[in-house]
Protein backbone atom coordinates (compact mmCIF):
# COMPACT_ATOMS: atom_id res chain seq x y z
CA UNK A 1 0.00 0.00 0.00
CA UNK A 2 2.74 2.86 0.87
CA UNK A 3 4.00 2.43 -2.70
CA UNK A 4 0.87 2.63 -4.31
CA UNK A 5 0.27 6.01 -2.33
CA UNK A 6 3.78 6.78 -3.27
CA UNK A 7 3.29 6.20 -6.96
CA UNK A 8 0.40 8.96 -6.76
CA UNK A 9 2.09 11.22 -4.79
CA UNK A 10 5.02 10.78 -7.77
CA UNK A 11 1.78 11.52 -10.80
CA UNK A 12 1.27 14.86 -8.55
CA UNK A 13 4.85 15.86 -8.26
CA UNK A 14 5.32 15.58 -12.14
CA UNK A 15 2.37 16.91 -13.16
CA UNK A 16 2.87 20.06 -11.40
CA UNK A 17 6.37 20.39 -12.39
CA UNK A 18 4.48 20.27 -15.90
CA UNK A 19 2.19 22.87 -14.51
CA UNK A 20 4.70 24.93 -13.32
CA UNK A 21 6.52 24.95 -17.05
CA UNK A 22 3.52 26.02 -18.46
CA UNK A 23 2.65 28.85 -16.40
CA UNK A 24 5.69 30.62 -16.63
CA UNK A 25 5.31 29.83 -20.37
CA UNK A 26 1.62 30.83 -20.87
CA UNK A 27 2.42 34.37 -19.11
CA UNK A 28 5.26 35.27 -21.56
CA UNK A 29 2.53 33.99 -24.54
CA UNK A 30 -0.73 35.41 -23.48
CA UNK A 31 -2.10 31.93 -22.65
CA UNK A 32 -1.90 28.39 -24.27
CA UNK A 33 -1.20 28.80 -28.01
CA UNK A 34 -0.86 25.37 -29.94
CA UNK A 35 2.95 25.65 -29.63
CA UNK A 36 2.71 25.59 -25.69
CA UNK A 37 0.05 22.53 -25.64
CA UNK A 38 2.00 20.34 -27.79
CA UNK A 39 5.02 21.41 -25.51
CA UNK A 40 3.03 20.46 -22.27
CA UNK A 41 2.03 16.70 -24.14
CA UNK A 42 5.84 16.45 -24.60
CA UNK A 43 6.45 17.12 -21.38
CA UNK A 44 3.65 14.62 -19.59
CA UNK A 45 4.91 11.92 -22.65
CA UNK A 46 8.74 12.47 -21.44
CA UNK A 47 7.75 11.90 -17.70
CA UNK A 48 5.60 8.41 -18.48
CA UNK A 49 2.19 10.08 -18.86
CA UNK A 50 -0.32 8.69 -22.38
CA UNK A 51 -0.58 11.68 -23.87
CA UNK A 52 -4.12 11.01 -25.50
CA UNK A 53 -5.46 10.34 -22.39
CA UNK A 54 -4.39 14.10 -20.96
CA UNK A 55 -7.01 17.27 -20.60
CA UNK A 56 -5.38 20.32 -20.82
CA UNK A 57 -7.80 23.87 -20.08
CA UNK A 58 -8.49 26.18 -21.32
CA UNK A 59 -9.05 23.95 -24.60
CA UNK A 60 -8.73 27.60 -26.90
CA UNK A 61 -6.12 30.02 -27.24
CA UNK A 62 -7.36 33.03 -25.49
CA UNK A 63 -5.50 35.54 -25.87
CA UNK A 64 -5.09 37.52 -22.05
CA UNK A 65 -2.89 40.68 -22.11
CA UNK A 66 -0.75 42.09 -19.41
CA UNK A 67 -2.85 41.86 -15.92
CA UNK A 68 -5.35 39.70 -16.86
CA UNK A 69 -5.26 36.09 -15.13
CA UNK A 70 -4.52 33.31 -17.09
CA UNK A 71 -5.65 29.58 -15.85
CA UNK A 72 -4.51 26.33 -16.58
CA UNK A 73 -5.68 23.07 -15.53
CA UNK A 74 -3.89 19.46 -16.37
CA UNK A 75 -5.90 16.46 -15.78
CA UNK A 76 -4.95 12.74 -16.28
CA UNK A 77 -6.73 9.56 -15.30
CA UNK A 78 -5.61 8.34 -11.93
CA UNK A 79 -6.17 4.60 -12.48
CA UNK A 80 -8.00 3.33 -9.99
CA UNK A 81 -6.37 0.09 -9.64
CA UNK A 82 -3.04 2.01 -8.39
CA UNK A 83 -4.82 1.99 -5.35
CA UNK A 84 -6.84 -1.13 -5.23
CA UNK A 85 -5.22 -1.73 -1.98
CA UNK A 86 -7.32 0.73 0.00
CA UNK A 87 -9.50 -2.13 0.68
CA UNK A 88 -7.48 -4.07 3.04
CA UNK A 89 -7.33 -1.18 5.12
CA UNK A 90 -10.97 -1.03 5.17
CA UNK A 91 -11.50 1.91 3.01
CA UNK A 92 -12.62 2.18 -0.89
CA UNK A 93 -10.61 2.41 -3.61
CA UNK A 94 -11.34 5.87 -6.01
CA UNK A 95 -14.01 5.37 -9.22
CA UNK A 96 -12.27 4.28 -11.74
CA UNK A 97 -12.84 7.60 -13.80
CA UNK A 98 -11.23 9.77 -10.65
CA UNK A 99 -8.40 12.08 -11.99
CA UNK A 100 -5.35 13.59 -10.78
CA UNK A 101 -5.44 17.19 -11.28
CA UNK A 102 -3.19 20.34 -11.62
CA UNK A 103 -4.37 23.84 -11.56
CA UNK A 104 -2.79 27.06 -11.34
CA UNK A 105 -3.16 30.67 -12.35
CA UNK A 106 -0.66 33.21 -13.15
CA UNK A 107 -0.88 36.81 -14.82
CA UNK A 108 -0.22 37.45 -17.81
CA UNK A 109 2.90 39.74 -18.94
CA UNK A 110 1.72 39.89 -22.88
CA UNK A 111 1.88 43.58 -23.79
CA UNK A 112 -1.13 44.11 -26.35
Amino acid sequence: MPFSFAVVQHKRSVLNEVLDFSLQRAAVRGGIDDALRQEILTALAARGFDPAEATITPSAFLTKNRGEMIEITIAVPGKAGTLAGVRALGGEPPPENWLLLAEGSIMSEKIP
